[in-house]
């Protein structure tokens, strides 16, 4: 399932059908959910990049970072997680953008 869909399942998408997460909600449910799905994520990452450290960034990545630390310590390949320490900086949104894109170009050759 999309991570997209755990927070529909859990309602913590803003309502008018988009795909914008309600952060407020989430930070003050925080619903064990979602953190699950981050570590299944990051175990997903570890196994398929092995990074030596993941970055979590954005507004409840970052207040999660702890949850998400004790989630993915029980993962069978341990894998450094860390909050980010820069928000909001335009170069480096445009510096993740292109990491992901030749992510996806290595990984599926487009």
């Amino acid at each position: 399932m999309p991570l997209i869909e755990v927070f529909g399942e859990l309602g913590l998408r803003r309502a008018g059908g988009g795909t914008a997460i309600d952060v407020d909600r989430l930070l003050a449910e925080r619903p064990r959910e979602v953190v699950t799905a981050v570590g299944g994520l990051v175990a997903a990452l570890a196994t398929l990049m092995d990074p030596e450290t993941v970055v979590i960034g954005g507004r409840w990545g970052t207040a999660l970072i702890d949850e998400i630390r004790r989630e993915t310590s029980q993962l069978p390949r341990a894998v450094h997680v860390r909050a980010a320490s820069v928000d909001d900086e335009p170069s480096l949104s445009g510096a993740r953008a292109d990491a992901l894109r030749r992510l996806q170009e290595l990984i599926v050759g487009r």
